[in-house]
């Protein structure tokens, strides 16, 4: 962790992985609208089954990985239920995948995923990860796309944030439209 008033970087998964070990069953997602909760340890399990799944496969620093997302449409009100698969995130850039804090490459890996993404792409992610299947597609580096240098248009300030639920998801990638 920093000292106050230190302008060291401590990155989001150190911070997660404190507050885990810490904190484990303190609320660190909220969602009021849809009565959903999420503890640290919750989060932190989360991200550590997709770190596992994907240094298992070798991704790692600097390759891209495209997310695909297998949906049951029950969750949008959609009768009769059928799956639904989207690519809902391209060209994701792979910064860290491994133990915390850079140990040895033979180290057990933990809670160490670092991508590239807006904050916005952020909270769509986590309720991608409560409500759906993931899986990841490597990219070659022939399909790489340039990295975004400006803000996201569409992503408001932090402080807007309001939750993500179906309704969202569902409006940006049509998960119920055939």
């Amino acid at each position: 962790m920093t000292h106050a008033g230190s302008d060291a970087f401590v990155d989001f998964n150190t911070l997660l992985h404190e507050h885990a070990r810490r904190r484990r069953d303190r609320v660190a997602i909220e969602s009021p609208d849809q009565d959903a909760r999420i503890t640290f340890g919750e989060l932190d399990d989360l991200t550590r089954r997709v770190v596992h799944f994907l240094a298992a496969h070798g991704v790692g620093h600097g390759d891209r990985i495209s997310i695909l997302a297998s949906v049951n449409t029950q969750l949008f009100g959609s009768s009769p239920a059928v799956q639904s698969v989207r690519t809902v995130f391209r060209d994701l850039m792979v910064i860290r995948v491994g133990p915390v804090g850079g140990g040895q490459a033979n180290a057990p890996v933990s809670t160490s995923l670092t991508v590239i993404m807006t904050a916005c792409d952020a909270e769509v992610m986590d309720w991608l990860l409560n409500n759906a299947v993931l899986k990841y597609e490597l990219e070659s580096y022939k399909d790489y796309g340039s990295i975004p240098t400006g803000p996201d248009p569409g992503c408001g300030s932090v402080g807007s944030a309001k939750g993500v639920g179906p309704v969202e998801v569902n409006k940006r990638w049509s998960f119920t439209t055939p």
